[in-house]
């Protein structure tokens, strides 16, 4: 008996000991949902299958952009978190590029290059937080891209063992044409028996689209599977997001997402992105060089 306590006593200490604090988690899930723990990523338009964007309101005909997205995190000795290159291959925007630089110094902006291939020229953008866009594409933007680790605080909640349904966005069969054929439908994808962390970041400053949200983080992964986010205490937008094993990597602990959904609570607003499975390239042999605005200037329409 005197045994079995110290054993249980040990496993007690053990576990707090090792616990890990809100931010430690939080940090981990920014590292995984930025895929940081790659050299680089490569999504490059093959036939007709590419990266799919598609925004709609409800009753209203959706907006559909095919794209390629270059990513690297090879720049740590100049102060660079990562380098991601977007070109937009399809539209009346086709062939345009923007090249994005993520900055470890919390005091230096981002920086944005945009290619516009009808002027033949290359001009600088500030950080589209409050551009005009609609929310759901800031909310894209923020997650995948915009968010700073620093810019809010974190909580954790609890942590339990749940089932979390994926949803993913309906759609009639032609619905969006050709593009119907290649997104992925079902009616939910459920993650059995995970344990999850419930944590709670709070936006710093006081005006921003939202004042808090509640992300369900896999904890062994520390892949992000739903958000919720609120205004007001209000719940104004759900996130779900699918992920799979990353190509080559032959680890299960490392998660890259694939499909990002997005719903509007209160308008109905819905966003999706998408990427085939079949075109996401890790670890290329590439040169930092291509990582530059000279490559936007070779840009083809």
């Amino acid at each position: 008996m005197y045994q079995l306590k110290l054993i249980s006593l040990f496993f007690f200490l053990s576990s707090t000991l090792f616990a890990l604090t809100a931010t430690e988690i939080a940090q981990k899930s920014y590292n995984v949902n930025h895929s940081i723990f790659l050299k680089n990523m490569m999504i490059k338009k093959r036939g007709r299958s590419s990266i799919i964007v598609l925004s709609r309101m409800p009753n209203k005909k959706p907006r559909i952009t095919a794209i390629e997205r270059f990513l690297s995190n090879e720049f740590k000795g100049k102060n660079v978190e990562a380098k991601d290159l977007i070109v937009i291959r399809s539209g009346k925007l086709n062939g345009m590029g923007i090249l994005m630089t993520s900055y470890v110094d919390e005091r230096k902006s981002h920086e944005y290059l945009m290619w516009l291939p009808a002027l033949r020229k290359v001009r600088r953008m500030a950080e589209p937080k409050d551009a005009g866009l609609g929310a759901g594409d800031i909310a894209f933007l923020e997650d995948a891209k915009l968010r700073r680790f620093y810019e809010e605080e974190y909580m954790l909640l609890e942590t339990k063992v749940m089932n979390i349904s994926l949803k993913m966005m309906a759609f009639k069969a032609n619905e969006f044409g050709r593009y119907t054929k290649k997104l992925p439908y079902k009616d939910d994808v459920v993650m059995k028996n995970r344990k999850i962390y419930l944590l709670k970041s709070t936006y710093k400053a006081k005006e921003h689209w939202y004042d808090y949200r509640i992300s369900h983080i896999d904890s062994e992964s520390f892949s992000d599977y739903m958000t919720e986010y609120y205004k007001d205490e209000k719940l104004i937008k759900k996130v779900y997001r699918h992920w799979i094993d990353v190509p080559s990597l032959n680890d299960s602990t490392k998660k890259m997402w694939y499909y990002w959904y997005s719903i509007d609570t209160q308008t109905g607003y819905e966003m999706l992105t998408y990427a085939p499975q079949k075109l996401i390239k890790i670890n290329q042999k590439k040169s930092k060089s291509f990582w530059s605005e000279k490559t936007l200037r070779k840009i083809k329409r």
